[in-house]
């Protein structure tokens, strides 16, 4: 099973998820997100962090930019949305991570059929039946109830809460939801 730290906005972050093992960190590139972080930026943190494999989330954004993107940040996937990978994947090959929520998860699993370029899917909503969707290739929310998962899922989306003071995150609380998931893992 494999960790996905979400909305990293500081090296400090970006540390301590390849510290603790995780296999993506994800920067968010949707400008009119809270958590939007620059270009410039992440690419500075990746000359500090042998960064795991890098994600880079988009909604709301044109595909010039996400092209542009993953181009200079030599981005290992794309975390976009079901209307974004409808116009960009036909085109070019990226590696993606498809968002689903439960509004559009079965029209995003007959996509996947179509379109070999996504590698998994990111669940944005607790409310989609589990037994709809191969768990093996789906990231689930971390506060998602472990009891309810017959089968281990591909990965886990952790959210680092907001800074308690600049570059000063509580790293216990995203400890404790990797701990809880690798608890299952080991039962």
């Amino acid at each position: 099973m494999n960790f996905k730290l979400n909305n990293v906005s500081s090296l400090s972050q970006a540390r301590w998820a390849a510290a603790e093992g995780f296999a993506f960190i994800a920067f968010n590139f949707d400008k009119t997100d809270a958590n939007y972080i620059k270009p410039m930026a992440v690419a500075e943190i990746c000359n500090w962090v042998a960064c795991p494999n890098l994600v880079a989330s988009f909604e709301n954004t044109e595909l010039e930019v996400i092209k542009d993107i993953y181009k200079l940040l030599n981005i290992d996937y794309l975390e976009i949305d079901l209307s974004t990978a409808e116009k960009l994947l036909p085109y070019h090959n990226y590696p993606t991570i498809l968002k689903l929520d439960e509004t559009n998860y079965k029209e995003g699993l007959a996509f996947r059929r179509s379109n070999k370029n996504i590698l998994a899917f990111s669940l944005q909503s607790k409310n989609i039946p589990l037994s709809d969707l191969p768990l093996d290739m789906c990231f689930l929310p971390s506060d998602f109830n472990s009891l309810n998962v017959k089968e281990l899922p591909y990965g886990i989306n952790i959210y680092p809460e907001k800074e308690i003071e600049p570059g000063i995150f509580d790293f216990e609380v995203l400890e404790h939801s990797k701990n809880q998931w690798l608890n299952l893992v080991e039962a």
